[in-house]
């Protein structure tokens, strides 16, 4: 599996891709509090042994992803249940969000993990997890 990123810094930068393998990857964001806050990830996989990887297709079989944001890993509350568009998921491509009236009220490091299932299992699978800080904003 493939994605791409976005951020600065000790952070993910847009655009870079990094491979995942069965194990769950792990990126850093950042956001700045206020702003709205998404990235979007691509799923490749190579069609064969020793392929090169391509899109999948999230519809065929069916692909849910599940996506929360918490203060600290094993909070048991949750600041955030992000936003899952799947609009090009015929493309393997999801983006998650958070809008800015949401990221307003968010100051420091939070983690967050994405899960995929994959029908017609019900167990869920860490694809992408880690931290997403939030930096005070300057204009106002």
């Amino acid at each position: 599996m493939m994605y791409s990123m976005a951020c600065n810094g000790n952070c993910a930068c847009k655009g870079v891709e990094h491979n995942v393998s069965i194990q769950p990857g792990f990126v850093n964001f950042c956001g700045v509090r206020g702003d709205g806050f998404s990235d979007t990830v691509t799923i490749k996989e190579p069609p064969s042994p020793g392929a090169d990887p391509v899109p999948v297709n999230l519809t065929s079989p069916a692909r849910t992803f599940f996506a929360q944001l918490r203060k600290a890993p094993n909070s048991t509350e949750v600041a955030y249940t992000f936003d899952i568009d799947m609009t090009n998921a015929a493309a393997g491509s999801f983006t998650f969000s958070i809008p800015s009236a949401i990221t307003a009220g968010f100051t420091g490091e939070y983690h967050y993990d994405i899960e995929q299932t994959v029908s017609p299992s019900t167990n869920p699978r860490t694809i992408l997890a880690g931290t997403l800080t939030f930096s005070p904003d300057t204009t106002r």
